[in-house]
């Protein structure tokens, strides 16, 4: 017998309008692609307290004016970009669902000196399902990319997973991603 809180299934209608705002600008959307679709779709066949940590991190990208105090706005990859590590070809569906949840984020910086072009890195994640973590993939890089701003990417999310040990029914990912936004400062030179 599979106890489960009473709530767990109960959506806020401001998350059900972030996802249906979501759904609408980035998968329904030009340019249409079935991944982008794929990808939704196994996002959506996530257990509800992963889906509604998902659905929290839609809601900083879509409305990004609400998260002052971070330095970095996000954006959810339905889709592999083709600046990411080189784990599946680009454009192939960016979110894998198993025992581990594997999906990518494009996080861009806040403060960029005109006419320099914001810092964007595009960060892997892995969610582990048995032990509630959050962590940066551990994907080999292309060559010729820096490895700075990787290494302080997972170790800002080791550091997290330390000092926030997760709780049973729990899900990090909301909170470990947020995190990341608010203190992630990549080093001179640490450029992806």
């Amino acid at each position: 017998l599979k106890v489960t809180p009473e709530n767990a299934g109960q959506w806020k209608p401001d998350e059900l309008q972030v996802l249906e705002k979501f759904f609408e600008t980035r998968v329904a959307g030009p340019p249409f692609k079935a991944n982008t679709l794929i990808a939704f779709t196994k996002l959506l066949g996530a257990p509800t307290h992963i889906l509604r940590d998902c659905v929290h991190i839609m809601k900083l990208e879509l409305f990004p004016d609400q998260a002052t105090q971070l330095k970095w706005n996000v954006q959810f990859c339905l889709t592999i970009p083709p600046s990411a590590p080189p784990i599946a070809p680009p454009g192939t569906p960016a979110v894998v669902l198993k025992s581990k949840m594997l999906f990518f984020l494009q996080l861009t910086q806040k403060t960029s000196v005109p006419p320099q072009e914001p810092v964007s890195i595009i960060v892997p994640i892995i969610y582990d399902m048995a032990s509630g973590t959050t962590q940066q993939a551990d994907i080999p890089r292309q060559q010729n990319s820096s490895v700075a701003a990787p290494m302080t990417v997972s170790n800002i999310l080791k550091r997290f997973a330390e000092m926030n040990p997760p709780r049973q029914g729990e899900c990090t990912i909301f909170a470990a991603v947020r995190d990341l936004m608010a203190n992630l400062t990549l080093p001179p030179g640490g450029r992806p």
